[in-house]
């Protein structure tokens, strides 16, 4: 695991608005710093919070309230302030200012009254990115990511963990292990490791990427990871924003549904800017696009869990797609 290197909370907004300067409009800078300088008043006034490494989840929450309390915001108001401060902090992960994944647990509120939003990647959209990597972006990095997330139905964090070691092309299969001490988890720790078949395209599409196209690099445990940057072992948020980059339908030719001219968006390509886009999904969605997708093909909830790394009683509560009338129909089988 790389080691925090902080520093004071306005020079990590300094920073940040300089790179972000050479991307977006002046606009949206300007838009950016006056949402960051209320997180550098209310550190100011804490004596806990010096510099970006005091940054937690349970700060960062105490900031939700206290932001909200302070400009008296609607929930679109507070949707916008906290986007921006999630990007920040983003940004703050991957140059090693704050801990990794830190991002993920900021708070921000939904604009259908605040309730949590049941992310799934529509089914159509799916098929497009699939085409779309297959036919342009064959055997690149994004597409063997795409492809391990969507094909195999696994998590970020899993598809982060693995390295060529775990690749076995005669086998067809990837090997998952949790190695705490060599830089990478699994959600589940020990009981989430498992090996998981590929079918003959995945297999193609990883080994084409292995012998053709991969950079010959290790990261700083000395391990070669399967999808790697040009020097190291890519961050999960780096990972995480191929996703946001590839979910957005202008980057894979289909036309805009928010009406938007991308040669004025600020969001179209820009992968640091996860809610700049509407149809921007997690990496979650396409997971849950995918188990839904295996229930549906009436595959066994078993190999289903197996595979996934996912309980029983998730898959009912989170992965279930069925009307009240379909279960009952579905019951009626055992009570007739």
């Amino acid at each position: 695991m790389s080691q925090i290197e902080p520093m004071p909370v306005d020079k990590a907004v300094e920073l940040y608005l300089e790179h972000r300067s050479d991307e977006v409009t002046e606009n949206t800078v300007r838009s950016h710093e006056y949402r960051l300088k209320h997180v550098i008043r209310w550190a100011d006034g804490r004596d806990d919070v010096g510099t970006t490494a005091d940054l937690d989840g349970r700060k960062l929450l105490e900031y939700r309230k206290w932001r909200r309390k302070d400009g008296d915001l609607s929930v679109t108001s507070l949707h916008t302030q906290l986007t921006t401060v999630r990007v920040w902090v983003s940004f703050l992960e991957d140059i090693d200012a704050v801990e990794q994944n830190l991002s993920e647990r900021i708070d921000v509120p939904a604009l259908n009254g605040g309730e949590e939003r049941d992310e799934v990647l529509p089914k159509d959209h799916a098929e497009q990115i699939d085409h779309y990597l297959n036919q342009f972006e064959y055997a690149s990095r994004d597409h063997v990511l795409w492809t391990i997330l969507y094909g195999v139905g696994v998590r970020l964090g899993g598809a982060h963990s693995l390295d060529i070691e775990d690749f076995d092309r005669d086998e067809q299969r990837l090997w998952f292990e949790h190695r705490p001490d060599a830089g990478t988890t699994l959600k589940n720790g020990y009981s989430g490791e498992r090996p998981v078949s590929l079918s003959d395209h995945i297999t193609t599409v990883i080994a084409d990427y292995i012998d053709n196209v991969r950079p010959s690099v290790t990261d700083d445990h000395g391990r070669q990871p399967l999808i790697a940057g040009e020097t190291t072992r890519p961050s999960k948020s780096t990972l995480r924003r191929i996703v946001y980059r590839w979910t957005q339908p202008c980057q894979i030719g289909a036309d805009c549904p928010h009406n938007r001219l991308e040669a004025e968006c600020d969001a179209a390509g820009y992968t640091n800017v996860p809610s700049g886009c509407p149809s921007i999904v997690s990496p979650h969605a396409i997971r849950k696009r995918t188990i839904i997708d295996y229930r549906k093909d009436e595959i066994p909830d078993k190999y289903i869990s197996d595979r996934c790394n996912v309980s029983q009683q998730i898959m009912d509560k989170h992965y279930d797609v069925r009307t009240e009338e379909e279960k009952q129909e579905d019951r009626r089988d055992y009570f007739e």
